[in-house]
This record gives C-alpha cells, sequence and structure tokens, in this order.
C-alpha cells in the first residue's frame, strides 16, 4: 500500500474541491481524507493500492474541478507506520 499526503494551494476553499476530490477518490476506491486548513490550503492523505493509481488521482487533482484553480500541489510520501487507518475517503470538517 502506497500512503501520500498533498497539500493544495490556489483557489481551493469555498470552490467545492473536497467534494470533488472525495468524488474521485470514492470512484477509485481510495481511502483517507481531505480537509480545509486555517492557511487557504487543502490537506490530503490518500492510501493507494498501486502506482498507476497515484499518477491517475494526481494528474485529476492538477486540473480540479471547473471552479477551482491549482497553484501547488506538494506531495509527501508517509511513512508505513502512519499511525491511522481508514475504511473509505471522506472530507474532515
Amino acid at each position: 500500500m502506497y500512503k501520500q499526503q498533498y497539500f493544495i494551494s490556489g483557489k481551493v476553499q469555498g470552490v467545492g474541491f473536497r467534494f470533488f476530490t472525495e468524488q474521485v477518490a470514492n470512484n477509485m476506491k481510495l481511502k483517507g481524507f481531505v480537509k480545509n486548513l486555517n492557511d487557504g490550503r487543502v490537506e490530503i492523505v490518500a492510501f493507494f493500492n498501486t502506482k498507476e493509481q497515484i499518477k491517475k488521482f494526481e494528474n485529476l487533482l492538477k486540473n480540479g474541478n471547473r471552479y477551482s484553480n491549482i497553484e501547488n500541489i506538494e506531495k509527501k510520501t508517509l511513512d508505513e507506520k502512519y499511525p491511522f487507518q481508514f475504511n473509505n475517503f471522506k472530507i474532515y470538517y
């Protein structure tokens, strides 16, 4: 399993980006979460089964939804010992 963390900046809050991300992730059967951060970015933690899933997810993130404007994506690979497990993908408020 591959565990990735993303910090998305740009016009990503108040434009349905979290809902878009949740839909994409659930369609791909990923596990994890998406949430707004106080600094205007969006954080995503996603668990993938294959590297191909990672590439597909990242390409969809780069485009965002029609209301968002992605300026930057910071990516971090999480350690296998990442302490949290998820049964699905959801929005955290």
